[in-house]
């Protein structure tokens, strides 16, 4: 089928036959400053905009150059390919401090999808992997401890999203694993010691209303498995 990844002022415009699942094992997209940084494999890619900022098989310095003029808001998205994928994602992380995290879109009976709202952005729900505990261990007590729900099950491994950030003058990248996820609670209770101020049961409608107030890297997984 043809994917295409949306390029406009925030990302590049990408057209390529194959399905998803090989599109995905060839590329690896970090939000960086909120603006997504794509690492590519593949040559047989073209792009629709000429002023997308586009380097073919970068060295460490440009690499890390680009990093820079994405954390400092010069530039709004940026495109690396090589032959050498994990080499140039390997590149990245060094200039990080790495973080694993799990969370879950949990769906109910009625199609509905659990949402959260922290910190004035609507979210899913997900945390820190703590140690000696597997990512789906993570996935389920995130939930339950955030949303304030018992009964839920893993139906399925989705693809996970990677972010950065800042805290203290240390920067972090965000290894985010996600797991589809079925429950039927509604005895909702929001954690509140963790910023967090409602928890949501919401249709289709009501994602596309809220789609606006969320982080791109999550609008991404939203359109892909809503």
């Amino acid at each position: 089928m043809i994917i295409a990844l949306i390029c406009n002022r925030y990302s590049a415009i990408f057209r390529a036959v194959s399905s998803f699942a090989s599109i995905i094992r060839q590329m690896y997209k970090i939000y960086i400053n909120n603006n997504p940084l794509i690492l590519l494999d593949f040559s047989d890619v073209e792009c629709d905009e000429v002023s997308t900022n586009i380097y073919e098989n970068p060295n460490i310095q440009t690499i890390n150059e680009v990093v820079s003029e994405l954390e400092k808001g010069l530039i709004d998205s940026a495109v690396l390919k090589s032959e050498r994928l994990d080499d140039m994602l390997n590149s990245v992380r060094t200039q990080f401090e790495l973080i694993d995290a799990a969370g879950g879109i949990v769906k109910n009976s009625n199609g509905e999808t659990l949402m959260i709202f922290r910190r004035g952005m609507w979210d899913l729900p997900k945390g820190k992997v703590e140690q000696e505990e597997s990512t789906e261990e993570t996935a389920i007590r995130e939930v339950k401890e955030e949303c304030g729900i018992e009964s839920l099950e893993i139906v399925k491994e989705l693809i996970p999203t990677y972010h950065t950030y800042e805290m203290n003058g240390t920067k972090y990248l965000k290894t985010t694993y996600w797991f589809e996820m079925r429950s039927d609670d509604e005895d909702l209770k929001p954690q509140i010691e963790e910023d967090i101020s409602t928890v949501k049961w919401m249709n289709q409608l009501e994602l596309e209303g809220i789609v606006g107030d969320t982080y791109n890297s999550l609008k991404e997984l939203l359109v892909h498995y809503l």
